[in-house]
């Protein structure tokens, strides 16, 4: 009898430890769902939120980003956008959701009130899960999109969660769970043949409430409790330890055999306990890092939707003024060069987005070419002179080094580099001097290393803060960005690209006195005599060449048309590939400039057909998309030349000098 109270003392202490764990499994669970799924639809909000701070300007690349998010996140089964009239205008991929797109949300009964509410409150709409028209199951997230106060229409996407959920599951038998969207409907079982046969007593039930994006009113449940699997082992010691009991008549050995069991079975729960504050410590890390970059991104949203908007402000005005100016020349030319420069400004911040992206995404590579560094340094610090004049500084330039002296390394990323620097020195120094200094010492064989200083007489920097100033997005603080607008890209943007070099960079700073930056580049020697110079045959008028431009935008034609007539190029264009490559057919060109974003037919598909017709003509592709993927795809097809817009003068000059020579 005695043997028989130990072994059922015993059992009970175990299913009690088992009820435990089973509910620190659970709530583990539980948050991991919770995390996946809330991460999931922040991404989308994130992309809707593009739209909204770029004024619909980040329309133009939404197709490229919504084909990126889709191929990289496994829950993400489609995007589409529906403009305010409940249209499906678009919907990447295209290939398996053909029937959706053009559909009409008003001919969809579970859609129209719920998609029109929360859009008009401005707040993300999630259906219930739900059959797809085009097949399937999924559920479907509606994030609204507002420019200037006016309701332009949602970027929605079908998410099936169930995959990654699988992630958690698919090595361990040992467990089951059951998730069910807010009208109680089950959209997830981890296996449903083993589903049907498994009874647990309700005790060994984890339940437990997800809540969705934050909203009081969506909430989905899950239930996680225990396989066959799980309770074997335990059954078999059971069955051991009350037959060694009855077996053997011994208290002792009975007591002593439940100690053991209890000390393993604690141990192991212990092991899980661990394992799960560990768990935990990681979801709070995580959930930090999530709260820090919800607020850099509406830091860097607010700041980034002044510093766009000032320039564009700016235009817009001036453009009023020059249409009220009728005569005065001076006035015009004045109102002109400030349009310049603004639009200058506004190119400049969209090209360091840019390249945080794509530095951000290995898409940057170092281009090697030979240059001289020195005249190079003479001729940026010549395009700052004016600037610092005019807020009565000195901008100097000291080198003892030989003044033709050559390298080999990347002179786009070179001039990069130190522009980025001249216009932070220029922004945060009021009064003195900014000076640059170039040094350079030989090493081994023919390697090189280079050295830039950039000192300034600006506010400096406070020691706790030197640093986070390479920090995406980095401002000295609130008070300072009042005063000193930017991005707080060009300094992260610079540590990243002389990392890609292959260098370093060292500074030194002190509160009130200055600023030095300290650039170190490991470059290669070459002869200056071995530098390719403009020969003879560089032209600047190209009288008497035929073009064919293919553009759907009539605005960029305006602009491309105009630069080409005062070269004296003669042009025809045409607003789409298709139309496009009959009037090749029909007429003789000598070069080709195609755009690559087209209705009907575009760019890639329409250089390749006229290719076909004639591959002697070369064909240059004007795109606003920057990827490597995008470059490559042209060159694969074999276009040899690929002007990003905004493109300028000086550029189709190269180009055309490039195709003649």
């Amino acid at each position: 009898m005695v043997s028989i109270w130990v072994w059922m003392q015993y059992e009970e202490n175990i299913e009690n430890e088992q009820i435990e764990r089973i509910q620190l499994l659970g709530e583990h669970t539980r948050s991991r769902v919770w995390s996946n799924i809330n991460t999931d639809i922040d991404q989308l909000e994130n992309f809707a939120n593009r739209l909204e701070f770029t004024d619909g300007q980040f329309f133009k690349f939404w197709r490229d980003d919504a084909e990126q998010i889709v191929r990289l996140d496994s829950s993400i089964r489609f995007l589409e956008w529906i403009d305010s009239n409940m249209i499906i205008q678009d919907v990447i991929p295209l290939q398996g959701n053909e029937a959706i797109l053009d559909l009409d949300l008003k001919d969809v009964e579970y859609r129209i009130d719920n998609w029109q509410i929360n859009s008009k409150k401005d707040v993300v709409n999630i259906t219930h899960w739900t059959n797809l028209i085009q097949g399937g199951q999924a559920f479907l997230v509606d994030a609204p999109v507002y420019i200037d106060n006016t309701f332009y229409g949602t970027i929605s996407a079908g998410f099936d969660f169930t995959f990654d959920i699988d992630q958690f599951f698919e090595d361990n038998s040992d467990y089951h769970i059951h998730l069910y969207d807010h009208r109680n409907q089950l959209f997830f079982c981890s296996d449903e043949t083993l589903c049907k046969n498994i009874k647990v007593d309700n005790r060994f039930i984890f339940n437990g409430l997800i809540n969705i994006n934050n909203k009081e009113d969506l909430w989905w449940g899950i239930e996680f409790y225990p396989t066959e699997s799980f309770f074997d082992s335990n059954k078999m010691g059971s069955s051991f330890s009350l037959g060694l009991s009855i077996f053997l008549g011994l208290t002792l050995s009975i007591m002593l055999f439940f100690i053991m069991k209890t000390n393993a079975q604690k141990r192991s729960t212990k092991a899980i306990n661990q394992r799960l504050e560990k768990l935990n410590v990681v979801l709070a890390e995580e959930k930090e890092k999530a709260e820090k970059s919800a607020q850099v991104k509406a830091e860097f949203l607010s700041n980034m939707s002044h510093e766009i908007r000032t320039p564009l402000n700016i235009i817009q005005g001036l453009i009023q003024l020059l249409s009220e100016t009728n005569d005065d020349a001076a006035k015009r030319k004045e109102y002109l060069d400030l349009l310049s420069t603004s639009s200058s400004n506004l190119l400049g911040l969209l090209n360091n987005i840019l390249d945080l992206d794509r530095i951000e995404a290995g898409l940057l590579t170092i281009q090697n070419s030979r240059f001289q560094p020195i005249p190079k340094i003479e001729s940026i610090c010549g395009i700052f002179q004016e600037s610092y004049r005019q807020k009565g500084l000195e901008l100097i330039f000291e080198s003892n080094e030989p003044y033709n002296h050559a390298v080999i390394a990347d002179e786009v990323k070179f001039t990069q580099i130190l522009s980025n620097f001249l216009q932070n020195a220029l922004k945060f120094t009021d009064k003195g001097y900014v000076k640059v200094t170039y040094e350079m010492e030989y090493g081994n064989e023919s390697n090189v290393e280079v050295t830039l200083k950039i000192k300034d007489t600006g506010i400096g920097i406070a020691p706790d803060r030197l640093a986070s100033i390479f920090e995406r997005f980095s401002q000295l603080d609130t008070g300072y960005r009042k005063k000193y607008s930017g991005t707080g890209l060009g300094l992260a943007i610079n540590y990243e690209l002389v990392r890609l070099m292959g260098g370093e960079i060292l500074v030194n700073s002190e509160e009130g006195v200055g600023t030095e930056f300290i650039v170190t580049l490991r470059v290669l020697d070459a002869p200056a005599a071995d530098i390719p110079q403009h020969d003879n045959n560089y032209k600047t008028s190209f009288k008497g060449l035929n073009c064919l431009i293919v553009e759907d935008n009539d605005l960029n034609v305006l602009v491309i048309t105009k630069m080409l007539e005062s070269l004296g190029v003669q042009w025809h264009s045409e607003s789409d590939g298709e139309r496009g490559v009959e009037a090749f057919k029909k007429g003789k060109f000598d070069v080709v400039f195609m755009d690559l974003h087209m209705p009907v037919m575009d760019g890639m598909e329409g250089s390749a057909k006229i290719m076909e017709v004639d591959d002697s003509v070369p064909i240059v592709m004007l795109s606003a998309n920057v990827t490597k993927e995008a470059i490559a795809q042209a060159q694969d097809i074999g276009i040899k030349h690929y002007l990003t817009k905004p493109v300028s003068k000086e550029r189709i000059i190269e180009v055309l000098n490039e195709i003649l020579n």
